[in-house]
């Protein structure tokens, strides 16, 4: 009489492995959230800049003027030129992110020249962090600094 062996996994080690898998992905998440809001922080900034420099650069070519609004109720910020240029850049962003909480309008404008109407700093908030975006007058500086 032949007895075939039959090579498996027992019920308990089954339940073993699939514990934990379990205890894995329930805690993955908790790991990854402050790697999100970096992430939210870096491509908000980046792309704020990118299109800063973008319409600076378009007012410097075409010799136009470039309005800058900000609107942080409908979490969007665009860059316009004229009625016959319309709209250059029209962006919004992740809803973690909340600029100038006291809801007061940022707008601006870009001179053909490059340069800045007006200066000031807004404050900007990603999750649990604080900055201070500021425009400096002149050639359309602007820094970004953590509070």
């Amino acid at each position: 009489m032949n007895i075939k062996s039959e090579c498996g996994f027992t019920l308990l080690e089954m339940l073993a492995a699939l514990s934990i898998v379990l205890v894995l992905l329930a805690v993955t998440p908790f790991l990854l959230k402050p790697q999100s809001e970096l992430l939210h922080k870096r491509a908000f900034f980046t792309q704020l800049q990118t299109d800063f420099f973008y319409a600076q650069n378009y007012a410097l070519a075409h010799q136009k003027t470039i309005y800058v609004q900000f609107s942080p109720a409908e979490k969007r910020y665009y860059f316009r030129g004229d009625l016959k240029t319309g709209m250059i850049v029209d962006r919004s962003y992740h809803e973690s992110i909340k600029i100038n909480e006291d809801a007061v309008p940022i707008n601006f404008t870009i001179t053909p020249s490059g340069n800045v109407s007006k200066f000031a700093s807004y404050r900007i908030s990603i999750g649990e962090k604080k900055y201070l975006f500021t425009i400096q007058i002149g050639r359309g500086r602007f820094y970004v600094k953590e509070q």
